[in-house]
């Protein structure tokens, strides 16, 4: 049985604004100690990760919604979700102004009349006001900090190892440039912006235009990508152009049950969340593939027609009956913090450095609201943490 976290010293009732809102939802989601991801899969996905982080650190206001199903997911009991319900409200809804009540009939008329007067002034402010909040907030939106990573795309510019990549969070995506120093990016290329800006592909698919789950590159084409969401994919070309992108469709969407012979029963599922080329330069085209808290090692051919590699997977010390492996086979990585135990969103990876005999590969991996900097020895397959986790946005 769950028991559920203390929430009597949380003053629900002096809450009247968003902000105030949310600090109290952060501080109930970490009593729950529940992260982005548990919280969606204990909500049975009423509540993606996306409404999750934007419920504590999102630009926008949570809806009431929202607000309902993260209390109920955090343990909240039903009896004491109406308090966070109305200090939803306060926060959120406006209040009129009664006129007062008065005997004398002609006094109530000007009365009446001056509160219309104030009002009309009010609502003038008060427009005024809202329009330089929209402004506001959707400045403030562009340059807010995405609180997690769904998946990664290189841009296109005919090399091997690109440098910049986009990063797909949600309903939103932005352009980054990466470092070669320590930090994880060099600079920020591009505001946040909405998917239905790829007007060629995601804005004509509306189940593309929520989430982007994974990105693979299409072998021998550096211009062409499958893009996973749910149990869907797509391939497209992308041009990376003076004006912006040129996206084009080729394919899809279809279902992922196509991939059986390339992720096996993964395919049956209702999302892969990422896939990490292998450390070796000369394995082009082999990956390890993620879902939840399993991944397997695969082959990726010029179409469907893969094949799973299981032996060596290289981390394969933990196998289902089905040959997947679990996460907790990476003993100097995943299976030290939480929540990359749990499962990985996303993965960036570094050109394969040969040194002498040695040839090893970085890799940054995204896992909730973390990231951190990871090494993978090519062909011995131990696994070191280079830089330990960090918030995203911290």
């Amino acid at each position: 049985m769950q028991i559920p976290p203390e929430t009597g010293d949380l003053d629900l009732a002096a809450v009247t604004t968003v902000p105030q809102l949310k600090k109290l939802l952060g501080v109930l989601r970490l009593r729950a100690g529940l992260s982005l991801r548990a919280l969606e899969q204990a909500s049975a996905g009423r509540l993606t990760k996306t409404r999750a982080a934007e419920a504590v650190n999102g630009a926008r206001p949570p809806s009431r919604e929202t607000v309902e199903d993260f209390v109920r997911t955090c343990g909240v009991p039903e009896d004491q979700i109406t308090p966070w319900v109305r200090a939803w409200e306060r926060a959120n809804v406006p209040r009129n102004v009664a006129p007062p009540d008065r005997d004398d009939f002609r006094a109530e008329a000007e009365h009446i009349l001056d509160l219309a007067r104030a009002e009309a002034v009010q609502i003038v402010d008060q427009a005024r006001a809202e329009a330089e909040h929209i402004v506001g907030q959707a400045r403030t939106e562009a340059r807010a900090d995405l609180t997690h990573i769904d998946a990664v795309m290189p841009v296109p510019d005919g090399t091997d190892t690109p440098r910049e990549y986009w990063l797909f969070s949600g309903e939103r995506y932005l352009r980054v440039s990466l470092s070669s120093l320590g930090d994880l990016l060099q600079r920020r290329l591009t505001d946040h912006s909405p998917l239905h800006e790829w007007a060629g592909t995601f804005k004509r698919l509306p189940e593309f235009r929520t989430k982007i789950d994974m990105v693979l590159g299409v072998p021998d084409n550096r211009h062409e990508y499958w893009v996973f969401s749910g149990d869907q994919y797509i391939r497209i070309h992308v041009a990376d152009t003076e004006n912006g992108i040129r996206d084009e469709l080729q394919e899809g969407p279809k279902p992922l049950s196509d991939w059986g012979r390339t992720f096996g029963a993964f395919s049956d599922l209702d999302r892969i969340d990422t896939a990490m080329p292998v450390p070796e330069a000369g394995e082009q085209n082999q990956y390890w593939v993620f879902t939840g808290s399993r991944y397997l090692r695969t082959w990726v051919k010029h179409g469907l027609d893969g094949q799973i590699n299981i032996h060596p997977t290289g981390f394969d010390g933990w196998s289902d009956d089905e040959g997947h492996s679990f996460l907790k086979g990476w003993p100097g990585t995943f299976n030290r913090v939480s929540p990359f135990s749990e499962g990985i969103d996303a993965v960036i990876p570094l050109p394969p450095v040969k040194n002498g005999e040695e040839e090893y590969r970085d890799y940054w991996v995204f896992s909730d609201d973390q990231y951190m900097k990871i090494r993978v020895i090519a062909h011995l397959y131990s696994d070191t943490i280079i830089q330990f986790p960090a918030a995203l946005g911290g």
